[in-house]
């Protein structure tokens, strides 16, 4: 078979009936003799037009077409809300309010409102004090002659750096979802209220009046509960629990 007459049918064929001669003589009775209508190729146009427009280009199809575009704007939408929503979906800023004096974020001053974001430093003087909102878990007062950072802000948990002074938090989150990082330790909320303090020297101490309180460093823990205190020594970590009514022999066994 000559190869014209596949591409050409008006091309002349091999002698004998060939394999797509065959074919064609098969098929011969579905074929249609009459042209195209003008108002079907009319017809035909019409629907292969732009429906309408969307942001400035065309949007093809019919309603279904359309119904399922809705539907993942919609879906891109829900989950982009979802994400600010959920626990650690996102970085929040947590309220301060001043409490006394002029507690100051950089060179700003703290009013009754101001927004803390991760990163910045909360400081205090000898005559002032601030208190943060952390977030919807709890809150955190800040003495005077106190240096706080915010190391990381997202719903339902974070992260406060204590340099220096002293802070009082009361956390009803669950358990791990508050954490303080100090020179000597990390303080982790296990559902409490607590005072902790950091002095120049980087040692410090934390009293708990509620709940229970982990700190870690290097792998070391030490759990304080409810009423007892525990000392925490920069470079080597925290020490372990005592009550105060305890004797000075015992606390120093």
């Amino acid at each position: 078979m000559k190869d014209d007459y596949l591409w050409d049918p008006k091309s002349e064929p091999e002698p004998g009936e060939s394999d797509v001669q065959h074919l064609e003589r098969l098929l011969s009775r579905y074929r249609a003799n009459a042209e195209a209508r003008p108002e079907f190729l009319e017809a035909a146009w019409n629907e292969s037009k732009p429906r309408g427009t969307l942001f400035g280009q065309a949007w093809f199809g019919g309603w279904r077409v359309q119904l399922a575009f809705a539907a993942v704007v919609l879906f891109i939408f829900a989950g982009g809300w979802l994400a600010l929503r959920l626990p650690g979906g996102a970085t929040e800023t947590w309220q301060v309010a001043r409490l006394e004096g002029a507690p100051q974020v950089g060179s700003q001053v703290v009013g009754e409102k101001f927004h803390l974001r991760p990163g910045q430093v909360l400081e205090t003087d000898s005559l002032s004090s601030a208190r943060i909102d952390v977030g919807e878990i709890g809150e955190v007062e800040v003495g005077p002659d106190s240096r706080v950072r915010l190391v990381e802000a997202q719903r339902g948990s974070g992260t406060l750096g204590l340099d220096q002074g002293t802070i009082r938090a009361v956390i009803w989150a669950p358990p791990r979802k508050f954490f303080v990082q100090t020179p000597a330790a990390n303080t982790v909320d296990l559902g409490c209220a607590y005072t902790l303090h950091v002095g120049p020297d980087g040692n410090g101490w934390i009293r708990v009046t509620m709940g229970w309180v982990a700190f870690e460093r290097d792998g070391k823990e030490s759990f304080v509960p409810v009423d007892a205190m525990c000392l925490i020594h920069k470079g080597a970590g925290p020490g372990t629990p005592y009550y105060e009514d305890a004797t000075q022999a015992l606390r120093g066994a």
